[in-house]
C-alpha cells in the first residue's frame, strides 16, 4: 500500500534512554552485585574495568527491582535478584564479624569497657569512625595485608556462583 507507515516492534521504551547494550552475563552481575548491598558506582566500576563497559548509573539503577526503575524488570531477573539476596543473607549472618552493625555494637562495648583509659577510648572512636567511613575498604588502611570488607564479599559472590 501506498502511504502505510510500517512500525518495528521496539519495546525498548521501558528502559532508559542512551543505555549501553548488556549482555545477559554482564546483566547477572549487575543484578548479584546489587543484591549483595553493593553500591551502584562500585558496579558500574566493575563493568568499566572487567569488560570495558560504560554504564551510567540510572542503568546500573535500573537492574535494581526494590527501585522505581527496577519494577519492570523481566520475572527471571527480579527471581534472580531475590534468590542471590536471599543467599548472600544466609552466608553473612553466619559471619556475625562481617556485619558492620555487629562490629559498631562491639566496637562500643569495648569503649564503654576502657572507660578509665581515654588512649585506648581514643583508639576505638578512631576504628569506629573508620569502620562508619569505610576506611579499610579495597586494600585501604594500614598497609597491612589483613583481609579486607571487599575480599569477604568476593568470597561470598564466588561462592553464590558456584565457583
Amino acid at each position: 500500500m501506498v502511504g502505510v507507515v510500517k512500525r518495528s516492534h521496539n519495546f525498548n521504551f521501558l528502559q532508559p534512554m542512551n543505555m549501553a547494550s548488556l549482555k545477559s552475563k554482564h546483566k547477572e552481575l549487575i543484578i548479584k552485585r546489587l543484591a549483595c548491598f553493593t553500591r551502584s558506582v562500585e558496579v558500574q566500576t566493575e563493568l568499566k574495568e572487567s569488560f570495558g563497559i560504560d554504564v551510567s548509573l540510572d542503568q546500573v539503577g535500573y537492574y535494581n527491582p526494590e527501585t522505581a526503575n527496577g519494577s519492570k524488570l523481566a520475572e527471571k531477573w527480579k527471581q534472580l535478584y531475590r534468590h542471590t539476596r536471599e543467599e548472600y543473607m544466609t552466608v553473612i549472618t553466619k559471619h556475625p564479624i562481617a556485619n558492620k552493625g555487629f562490629r559498631l555494637g562491639e566496637l562500643q562495648k569495648n569503649y564503654e569497657r576502657a572507660s578509665k583509659n581515654i588512649v585506648l577510648q581514643n583508639q576505638i572512636l578512631e576504628q569506629a569512625a573508620k569502620e562508619v567511613g569505610r576506611a579499610y575498604e579495597k586494600g585501604e588502611g594500614d598497609g597491612d595485608n589483613r583481609p579486607t570488607v571487599n575480599n569477604f564479599i568476593q568470597q561470598i559472590y564466588n561462592r553464590i556462583e558456584g565457583r
